[in-house]
């Protein structure tokens, strides 16, 4: 569900943003940035065309909402940390279902199910059918290893938009090293049941330093399996348990070139993403996407500890200032300012803002001026 729409603002925003990376941090007005007032038409038109600018948005275009952080797997990349998590909080039904109502209020146009492992929360369909019933077409990201013919059969039957399917490697011996003994044979079953479904599915490549020379092998199997898009993106490390999984720079060279010259001869789609795009672009653009934990915080970004209220305050109270965080909040200026890639994330553990160790949330909303003056400042010396 709306795959045609996501893809096309997408394409707008990454043109934007490849004027923007090389000028970050520089003492330079985003306006003088050669090429940056012709990104930004096309943005401007992409989203008038969508009835989605700013002059008229009611709310964000997409939501995704953690429902659950319980999970069946232990992968050693996980940025939630969900393997060392002791509580595994979950959103119950009725906070979804408050979710969605307020989201349909905010002409929201489809949400996302993610986790944790989604397919794990005890009302996952209802979720879905309780969406649709609001008009909002749902997307889900899954592990895949709960997904029988059965499963996909009623998925089917709740119009589901597109689930996205974690395969990282062409074969068992690779994958299962990573995600665990038997997660290989059964993402590739679950891609099967939903695409006999006629369910769109896609592919996520975590590419990592010990599977992300298989990448073409793993083109190769989804173009077999019939799904329409596989995408990875660069690594993002935590922790000191993540440094012997970061790829090389010779190995992303090497992913980033074979998909450069290769992508146009396959009819699905390829995309290698930047995990810190958000964040770069986020003082030059309103709110597109929210993204809601399990917990209930609404967060600005969903690798770090920053939440920006609750839903218990009302995400229709919260959308006027949402809309506007990422350029008037001072700690999340300090971020989009001062970031430059995704190993920055690995500094940022340093003032323990990365959810590895699963702690408190820090609540930009309700943080002092003097406090977040300070760890303005803090993350401005770790990331220069």
């Amino acid at each position: 569900m709306h795959i045609s729409f996501l893809e096309e603002l997408h394409n707008a925003t990454n043109e934007l943003l490849e004027v923007i990376l090389p000028n970050r941090g520089k003492p330079i007005r985003v306006g003088q940035i050669p090429g940056f007032l012709e990104a930004w038409i096309k943005y401007i038109e992409t989203r008038k065309k969508l009835k989605s600018w700013i002059d008229n948005i009611k709310g964000p275009i997409f939501a995704a909402i953690d429902i659950t952080y319980r999970c069946n797997l232990k992968c050693p990349y996980c940025y939630l940390a969900a393997p060392q998590r002791t509580v595994a909080p979950s959103l119950c039904k009725d906070n979804v279902f408050k979710i969605i109502d307020e989201l349909s209020e905010l002409e929201v146009l489809g949400i996302c199910l993610c986790g944790g492992e989604p397919t794990l929360h005890r009302d996952f369909f209802e979720i879905i059918e309780y969406a649709n019933s609001k008009g909002i077409g749902v997307n889900f990201v899954s592990n895949g290893t709960l997904i029988t013919d059965k499963f996909a059969s009623k998925l089917s039957e709740l119009n589901i938009g597109s689930v996205q399917i974690s395969l990282d490697g062409s074969k068992s011996e690779i994958m299962d090293l990573l995600r665990g003994k038997g997660t290989f044979n059964k993402a590739v079953n679950a891609i099967k049941n939903l695409v006999d479904y006629n369910i769109n599915t896609a592919v996520a490549f975590c590419a990592t330093s010990l599977n992300i020379h298989d990448f073409p092998n793993t083109v190769e199997l989804a173009l077999d399996l019939g799904v329409f898009e596989v995408r990875s993106m660069y690594f993002v490390p935590e922790s000191e348990r993540h440094l012997n999984l970061i790829p090389t720079e010779e190995q992303y060279s090497k992913l980033i070139t074979w998909i450069n010259e290769n992508s146009g001869h396959y009819p699905l789609k390829i995309t290698f993403g930047d995990p810190t795009e958000h964040i770069v672009i986020g003082p030059y653009l309103n709110s597109v996407v929210l993204t809601i934990s399990a917990e209930g915080y609404i967060l600005p970004t969903p690798y770090l500890n920053l939440a920006y209220g609750h839903i218990e305050e009302g995400i229709n109270n919260l959308w006027p200032e949402l809309q506007n965080i990422w350029r008037d909040n001072l700690v999340l200026l300090a971020l989009s300012t001062y970031i430059k890639t995704e190993k920055d994330f690995l500094k940022l553990n340093k003032l323990l803002l990365t959810r590895k160790e699963c702690g408190e949330y820090i609540n930009l909303k309700k943080l002092p001026k003097d406090a977040q003056f300070k760890l303005s400042r803090e993350i401005r010396r770790e990331l220069t």
